[in-house]
């Protein structure tokens, strides 16, 4: 099976991870922090908050912010749910925007017709890897006093208008699961420019303590230990590589499938810098997409759709939400396929993929 993705390790992360065992001390420590700052210093930071998990990051971000019950966040509902649940956890209400039809990121147009003076974050996902609208997006943000809350969970190394997309909003959140650009196995980031966001961001994430056992807000567990930050440093080493692979394994995909006409492959706008967290491309009818979802596999092809609609999250149920009319994130989501984009892919798989593809929709559409 030709897998969605591939982690990048070998005997780099062996090491690393070994000499962390027998150092003793594997609970968050020196390797944590190496790790921060090595990561702040990659994304353009001044402040960087390792935590267990890009959920974990979510949560504590929005805590940090302030967000309680009665505020509001925008959010997409084509996205995962963690922008969702991590609100709702926070007590307040998500608002579920549209999503514009070329990158599937936030729609500007439905930002602006849900904000609300009860807005406390807009939390744009830059989809797949490629960026939201984040100059139009922190403009929004500005004129109505709220924080954009920058999930680049599926976008390190992404840059909109040559710069880093944590240059925009006040906080930006990472995830290194295994699926992501690097991964430590599972955790996440917080980075900031704000040295108060970052003292509560470290504060929350630690029981809520400062000093140890004085216990001054409401906060967790969720520190990362130092296994994982052993994997992040090793892994951040070859995030240039790994990105130019990846970017390199999309474009001869683009390539292969740009003549079907069945499928649309990913855009990368000008000024913008994708990094295919996803390959997702747009299938022409949501019954050739269930049936290239069927048959992919059957030729030893991984395929997946991200993601179903968050609004119609069976965990909404109990909880207030407010929603826009969804037209754009409707026909996404019944028409999006996710195939590998991983940075191992050679030229021979490439190629295989491709030819799957073509030869499924062929097959789909009779002799």
């Amino acid at each position: 099976m030709i897998p969605l993705a591939n982690v990048c390790i070998n005997e780099d992360e062996v090491d690393a991870a070994a000499s962390v065992v027998k150092s003793g001390w594997i609970r968050e420590g020196e390797r944590v922090k190496e790790f921060e700052e090595k990561f702040a210093s990659y994304v353009g930071a001044r402040y960087a908050v390792a935590v267990s998990s890009g959920t974990a990051a979510l949560h504590t971000a929005l805590l940090s912010l302030g967000v309680k019950a009665g505020d509001e966040v925008i959010v997409p509902s084509l996205t995962c749910i963690p922008p969702v649940s991590m609100t709702v956890l926070a007590g307040a209400v998500p608002v579920f925007c549209d999503i514009e039809p070329q990158t599937y990121n936030l729609d500007v147009e439905s930002v602006k017709r849900m904000i609300t003076d009860k807005t406390k974050a807009i939390i744009p996902i830059n989809y797949a890897g490629h960026p939201a609208a984040l100059d139009v997006l922190s403009e929004i943000a500005e004129q109505h006093d709220v924080c954009v809350l920058n999930d680049a969970a599926e976008a390190l190394g992404s840059t909109f208008n040559s710069r880093r997309i944590s240059a925009y909003g006040g906080l930006s959140i990472f995830s290194f699961s295994p699926n992501k650009a690097i991964t430590t196995g599972e955790g996440g980031m917080i980075v900031t420019d704000n040295g108060d966001l970052a003292e509560k961001a470290r504060i929350i994430k630690d029981y809520g303590q400062q000093p140890r056992f004085h216990h001054i807000m409401l906060g967790h567990n969720y520190h990362m230990g130092e296994l994982n930050a052993a994997l992040g440093i090793a892994q951040l080493k070859k995030i240039d590589d790994i990105l130019t692979r990846k970017r390199k394994n999309a474009q001869r995909l683009t390539q292969k499938l740009s003549g079907l006409s069945q499928i649309k492959p990913p855009l990368e706008l000008s000024g913008c810098m994708h990094t295919y967290c996803l390959y997702s491309v747009k299938v022409k009818t949501n019954a050739l997409r269930e049936y290239l979802l069927a048959k992919l596999p059957e030729v030893g092809v991984q395929s997946r759709v991200y993601f179903p609609p968050m609004h119609s999250s069976p965990m909404l149920k109990n909880f207030k939400f407010r929603i826009d009319r969804l037209a754009n994130t409707k026909d996404a989501v019944s028409t999006l396929l996710s195939l590998p984009t991983s940075a191992a892919l050679t030229e021979d798989q490439i190629q295989y993929v491709s030819a799957s593809v073509a030869h499924i929709l062929d097959s789909f559409f009779g002799p």
